[in-house]
C-alpha cells in the first residue's frame, strides 16, 4: 500500500516501466471534491518524463490495481474502476475529444486519443490515424 501521493505516481510509473524520479514531478495533489477514490494530478518538471509515462499508458488494461499497490483492502479493489492517463486538454481539445468519443461509443470510429494535446481518431483499427482540428473533421466521418 502506499502512503502518499507522489509515491502512488512513481509506483505507476513502475508498473508501466518508465523511470520517474520524485524530482521530474513539480507539483502532484488530489482533485477535490470527487467521491471515492480521488485522481491525482501530476505536472512533471520536464516534457520527457511526462511524455514517457503518457506513451505508455496503454499498458493500464493489463495491469490491476492489486498489481501495483498488494494488499489494498477488498473495498478499495471493489471500487476501483482501473487506473487512466490522460492529458490536460484546454476546453476546445476537451469537447473534441468528447465528441470524437462519442463517435467511438456510438461505433462510428474505432479508437480516439491525444498526443502532446492533438486529437486523433482511427476509422478501423487498421487504417491510418487522422488528425482532428475541428468538430467539422469529426461531422464528415
Amino acid at each position: 500500500m502506499f502512503t502518499t501521493t507522489e509515491e502512488a505516481v512513481l509506483k505507476v510509473a513502475k508498473a508501466l516501466e518508465v523511470e520517474v524520479r520524485p524530482q521530474d514531478i513539480e507539483i502532484l495533489h488530489h482533485l477535490k471534491g470527487e467521491v471515492g477514490v480521488k485522481p491525482i494530478i501530476v505536472k512533471f518538471a520536464s516534457h520527457k518524463a511526462r511524455a514517457a509515462l503518457y506513451k505508455q499508458r496503454t499498458k493500464l488494461k493489463h495491469i490491476t490495481l492489486s498489481d501495483i499497490f498488494p494488499g489494498l483492502s477488498a473495498a478499495s479493489l471493489a471500487s476501483f474502476k482501473g487506473i487512466f492517463i490522460n492529458e490536460n486538454l484546454a476546453s476546445y481539445r476537451r469537447e473534441l475529444l468528447k465528441e470524437a468519443n462519442r463517435k467511438y461509443k456510438d461505433h462510428v470510429i474505432s479508437s480516439a486519443w491525444t498526443i502532446d494535446r492533438i486529437v486523433f481518431i482511427k476509422i478501423l483499427p487498421t487504417s491510418r490515424p487522422i488528425r482532428i482540428y475541428n468538430k467539422n473533421d469529426l461531422e464528415d466521418l
